[in-house]
């Protein structure tokens, strides 16, 4: 059975400080994030055949809204998250946020995973996160 990847990409606004950071990032500043969230999944199971699609897009776009875009668009980060923001940590915990809700969705579309978060901090930085 073919796994056919997919990605969608978001977008969020918000702003951090990094207070153990030796650069100007110290401060409070903001950043525009694009977020892409890319999946992986069958186009057909056996329960569920020649339904053509891995995920529905808007289901998609529903689950990262819900668990990451609410959460940290237009907010001060160091306030809504509990570990030090860098982009290395929040792509880490996107990830982890979008595994367990994939989980709590699958059935619906057959077996998606979440393969690999990549987060844009600017325009040019970026990390990714592969599962």
């Amino acid at each position: 059975m073919k796994q056919i990847k997919l990605c969608k990409e978001f977008s969020f606004s918000s702003a951090h400080s990094l207070p153990l950071h030796a650069g100007l990032c110290k401060n409070i500043h903001g950043h525009t994030y694009t977020l892409q969230v890319y999946v992986q999944g069958p186009l057909e199971t056996q329960e569920l055949p020649n339904k053509g699609m891995v995920i529905d897009f808007a289901t998609l776009k529903q689950i990262v809204t819900d668990r990451v875009i609410s959460k940290l668009d237009h907010q001060y980060l160091n306030d809504t998250l509990d570990f030090t923001t860098t982009a290395e940590n929040m792509a880490v915990w996107i990830l982890s946020q979008l595994q367990e809700a994939m989980d709590d969705h699958n059935g619906t579309f057959g077996k998606v995973e979440v393969t690999k978060i990549r987060l844009y901090e600017t325009p040019t930085c970026f990390v990714e996160v592969e599962a």
